[in-house]
């Protein structure tokens, strides 16, 4: 006799649950799965959404600021030298005359 066919209508209806909550728990499994990659997409999206508009709201405030500040324009002096350098190009004239006239053995520092 074939053990399958000897089965009794305990067995049969304990099979047919374990066979329908196994169903279930992939149906379900695999649905939440689905519901997290859903999730997961919509996060991904409004942080992408979020950043790009801080970024583009900063550029525009920097660009505002550049536009209500009144334009600088460089003055030259005689010897094409940016009059916002003037000081600098001094001090440079006094630490070579300095290094010049200073003899050799003597230690030199700015």
């Amino acid at each position: 006799i074939d053990k399958r066919e000897s089965s009794t209508p305990e067995q049969e209806k304990q099979s047919a649950i374990t066979a329908s909550t196994s169903t279930t728990t992939s149906s379900s499994s695999r649905t939440a799965t689905v519901l997290k990659c859903l999730l997961a997409g919509v996060l991904l999206s409004s942080a992408v959404v979020t950043y790009a508009e801080s970024t583009s709201t900063q550029q525009h405030q920097d660009g505002n600021a550049d536009d209500n500040a009144p334009r600088r324009r460089l003055s030259m002096l005689g010897d094409s030298i940016p009059s916002y350098l003037e000081g600098l190009m001094k001090d440079l004239r006094e630490r070579k005359k300095l290094f010049d006239e200073t003899p050799p053995e003597e230690v030199k520092y700015w």
